[in-house]
This record gives structure tokens, C-alpha cells and sequence, in this order.
């Protein structure tokens, strides 16, 4: 029997694969199992996976359709034969002494969950930083080898980043429990991390970084929200976990930190969303529902760890008001507020005039990131000549990959000839805001 079965979900990982299995089965400890569940891959995944099983016999590889990582972890757990588990990403990399050091820490003081630190290390600039937010060791009680929830009940919940891949279970801890991982794309292992927090007895801490968690993976589910759908899943992680405390009767006893760490979720999916449409539809759910749900509103300023001017915002401002209301011209009290509703659900536009409106539209779209300027367009470019952005001729347009052109202009009869400029030119009417 392995002391650690290792569980690795796999999805589309062919270009990370490699350099994740070989840091692992280069481990210094080796009494482990590596457990890869391939979930409905299309790529070479599989065939790297075979591959190495060919040379070592600790590898298992479990295929499934399409049901998303959480599934493949509750699978991959169904299989395991260690004493302890660990749930690790295939795009992600670690330390050759990881498993050595969690598994000594987890034996020597008989924890059912050690909790490390991890590095970040940037796909795009091969950067390796050091944040300060995977492992709160100023929770930590002092003088305390082994903690649980009684011990940090304000900030239980703030102690880790909500993963599961800085963490070693003790698998009949888990079972005992009868702990699994949601069903849902995203934020499946919210529940299952937050929820074992407080049910385990003894909990220790290893203060040591010893993973790159990469960052910046246009692949990653993480690297995709807010792309293509609007996803509610951090909501509904939220709500089970909520739940789950109240039936255990766990709750009031952890209730400060359990609000303060559903704001932060709620922030942070805010700050994933990647275009105006998705961005409405979170924010208007947060603002209508999800906060009084939540009982997140309503406490003395004191009450809230950090957010709290954010949630002020919210309550004060619609969404268009609040993803343009640090910029410049909201501050000078200007009246040209960029139409993203109009504008929707897309990505790269042509800006059509530079007068007050045009300016005013140019800043409140430089300072967020819903929109990419493709072009700022105007009859009398040259009179532009010595602004601090290049305009160009609006014949430019037709040489150009974009989304919608927006005419930044008030007075309706222009606004309407330009309209039917920019059609003689080719442009489709539907593109013209």
C-alpha cells in the first residue's frame, strides 16, 4: 500500500504535461501512486500518460467524458490506496523534496491536513514570484504544531488560497467525512477545501514553498472565465458550503470569517470577468441577491477584513457608473459616459471622433479592461496631429479587424451622416454604435 496516492485531473495538458509528470516521479519520497484522470482529452494527453506507464509501475491512468475536474478528483479518489492523499494540477510543477516534507510533517504529528506555500510562475514571462496569500501564516496560532478551527475561528478561512494543491489529506479523514468534490466547470473545489478546513482535528503547517502554480495559461479554466459564458459556480460553492456549516452546526461559530472570505470571492470573480456583458450580469447578481443571501451587507465598517469601500460602490452605483468611476472623468464630474451596454458582449472597436465626447470615451476605456482600442478615427485627423493618441483617417476602418466602431459624437444630425458615411464605406450597420 502507497502512503500517498497522488490525484492529477487531466484536460488538453499535452503542452505541460511532461515537465508536471517528471517533477513528480522525480520525487526524493517514492512510496506513492500517481493517479491521472483524463477528462474526455482530445490532444496527446493520454499518450504522454502511456508513455511514462510504460517505464514505472506507480502510474494509473482513468479516463472519462467531459465532466470537469472535480469529477475527476472524486474519481481519482474512488481508486486511491494511500494513507494520505494530495490533488495536484497537470500544468503546474513542484519541488523535487514536496511529497518528502508533507508526508514527514502529516506522520510526525499525525495531521489530518498539512497546508504549504507555493510559488507563481508566469507562463508568459517565465517569472517566478512569491505571494503572500496561498499561506496566511499570521493566523498560524502561536506556539501551536497542530491547530484546528477552534483555534482561528475569525479567519479559518483565510488562512489558505481555496485549492486543494498546497494540501495533504489524510484519506480516512476524508472519508470519514464523506468529503467530494462539486460537479461543477469552475470553482469545484471550493466546498471540498473550505469544508475540511474546519471539520479536521488537527491541521498543520508547512512553511515552506514547495510548488510553481502557473499562471497566465490561456488553456486553464482559470485562464477562460468570463471568456465565453457567465458562470454562477463561485456562487453556488458558497452556497453549499454555507449549508454544509449550518447542518454541522458549525456555522455561527465561524460566521465572521466565512463572510468575509465569500466577499472576497465574490471581488475576485468580479475582477475575472473579461468583457462588459459578463461583468453586468455578475455584478447585478451580486448587488440584487447573492449579498443578502449572503448576509454580507450591513455590518460596522470594522467588521469586514477588506472590500468594504468596494461594497459601497456597489450598493451606490450601477454597473456602468462602477467600472468607470475611478477614471478621470468621472472625478471631473464629465457627462460622457461610454455606452457599454450598447456596445455589449465584444472586444476590439473603432473609436469614431475626437472632440469632449470622443476624449472622454477614449479615457474611460484606456482605464478598464473590457475594450481594446483598435483604431481613434476622424474626418479632421489632422488637426489632431499634436494629440497625445494617434488619429487617423476614418479609411483606415476598412483595413481593420474589429468588433463595432463607436461614434463619440452628441449632435444627432452628424451622428447620422457619419452613420451613413461609415455604411458607404462597406461597414455593416449593425457594427456602427
Amino acid at each position: 500500500m502507497p502512503q500517498i496516492s497522488i490525484i492529477v485531473p487531466v484536460y488538453y495538458s499535452e503542452k505541460y504535461l511532461t515537465e508536471c509528470v517528471e517533477s513528480i516521479l522525480n520525487q526524493t519520497f517514492g512510496d506513492f501512486e500517481l493517479i491521472f484522470v483524463d477528462d474526455g482529452s482530445k490532444d496527446r494527453s493520454v499518450e504522454i500518460i502511456k508513455n511514462f506507464m510504460e517505464n514505472d509501475r506507480r502510474i494509473i491512468l482513468l479516463e472519462q467524458s467531459n465532466q470537469y475536474a472535480g469529477i475527476a478528483r472524486n474519481n481519482g479518489m474512488k481508486n486511491a490506496r494511500g494513507e494520505y492523499l494530495i490533488f495536484l494540477d497537470s500544468d503546474d510543477f513542484f519541488e523535487p523534496d514536496m511529497m518528502e516534507k508533507l508526508w514527514k510533517k502529516a506522520n510526525d504529528n499525525n495531521a489530518d491536513i498539512v497546508i504549504c506555500d507555493a510559488y507563481f510562475y508566469s507562463d508568459d514571462t517565465k517569472e517566478i514570484t512569491e505571494p503572500n496569500w496561498v499561506l496566511r501564516k499570521e493566523y498560524v496560532p502561536n506556539m501551536k504544531e497542530v491547530f484546528n478551527y477552534r483555534d482561528i475561528m475569525q479567519h479559518i478561512f483565510q488562512i489558505s488560497f481555496s485549492v486543494p494543491w498546497n494540501k495533504l489529506y489524510r484519506k480516512s479523514f476524508v472519508e470519514s467525512n464523506n468529503l467530494l468534490f462539486q460537479n461543477t466547470r469552475r470553482s469545484n473545489d471550493e466546498f471540498f477545501t473550505n469544508t475540511s478546513l474546519v471539520l479536521a482535528e488537527r491541521i498543520c503547517i508547512l512553511n515552506e514553498r514547495l510548488i510553481k502554480y502557473r499562471t497566465d495559461n490561456p488553456t486553464s479554466l482559470q485562464g477562460g472565465i468570463g471568456k465565453i459564458e457567465v458562470s454562477y459556480d463561485f456562487a453556488f460553492a458558497h452556497r453549499a458550503i454555507k449549508s454544509e456549516l449550518i447542518q454541522r452546526n458549525i456555522y455561527e461559530d465561524v460566521k465572521h470569517s466565512f463572510i468575509n472570505k465569500c466577499i472576497s470571492a465574490c471581488m475576485s470573480a468580479l475582477r475575472k470577468q473579461k468583457n462588459a456583458y459578463s461583468f453586468e450580469c455578475i455584478y447585478m447578481f451580486l448587488k440584487t441577491e447573492f449579498f443578502e443571501e449572503m448576509e454580507i451587507l450591513g455590518w460596522p465598517e470594522g467588521f469586514y477584513y477588506a472590500n468594504y469601500e468596494e461594497l459601497q460602490r456597489i450598493v451606490m452605483y450601477d454597473p456602468m457608473e462602477y467600472l468607470f468611476n475611478k477614471s478621470q472623468a468621472f472625478k471631473d464630474g464629465l457627462r460622457f459616459i461610454f455606452p457599454y451596454k450598447e456596445v455589449g458582449d465584444c472586444k476590439n472597436i473603432v473609436l469614431y471622433a475626437a472632440g469632449e465626447m470622443g476624449k472622454a470615451y477614449f479615457k474611460q476605456i484606456f482605464l478598464n479592461e473590457h475594450y481594446r482600442i483598435v483604431a481613434w478615427v476622424d474626418k479632421n485627423y489632422l488637426k489632431y496631429k499634436d494629440l497625445y493618441v494617434k488619429i487617423e483617417n476614418p479609411e483606415v476602418i476598412t483595413k481593420l479587424d474589429f468588433d463595432k466602431v463607436i461614434i463619440a459624437i452628441e449632435d444627432n444630425k452628424v451622428k447620422k451622416q457619419v452613420t451613413e458615411y461609415l455604411i458607404s464605406l462597406g461597414i455593416e450597420q449593425e457594427k456602427v454604435v
